[in-house]
């Protein structure tokens, strides 16, 4: 079984805004644009920095890289985020995604999209991976080179 190839946590969290159209809601909870990388998402290395005002994760071949955020505690949201993989990545196998229900690095759940227009829910629980939700398309998805 091959795992997940980047893994993010929510880049922008909302109750809505005119931001993120796809949000829904009121109010804007968490929202980073990235002009430096901010203490919340921990310190930057070789396979996560910010670049030109985007966070970049940049996982080694055939792993994984998931950074969470420590801003806040949030009950009941709508995440938005945009994403993009690098142009001519595998489109099965490059893969990004939102982290949520987060506890620690072996307990949380992640929504991954890949280039191909597929999506899938898995849960990492005491280190292992467990999928939730098969590989299935995802309506609304940017297929093909630099899609997500």
């Amino acid at each position: 079984m091959k795992l997940p190839s980047v893994i993010l946590a929510a880049l922008f969290l909302s109750g809505g805004g005119t931001i993120a159209s796809a949000c829904q809601g009121s109010s804007i909870l968490f929202q980073d644009s990235f002009d430096r990388l901010q203490p919340t998402w921990g310190e930057a290395n070789e396979s996560f920095r910010v670049v030109e005002s985007q966070l970049e994760l940049s996982p080694a071949p055939d792993s994984y890289y998931w950074q969470a955020n420590t801003a806040n505690l949030y009950d009941d949201i709508d995440m938005c985020v945009t994403m993009t993989t690098i142009a001519e990545g595998d489109p099965v196998e490059a893969k990004a995604g939102l982290i949520f229900w987060y506890t620690d690095v072996n307990n949380f759940y992640v929504f991954e999209l890949a280039p191909n227009g597929m999506a899938s829910v898995w849960r990492r629980q005491r280190g292992k991976w467990l999928p939730q939700v098969n590989w299935r398309a995802a309506d609304g998805a940017n297929a093909g080179d630099g899609g997500i």
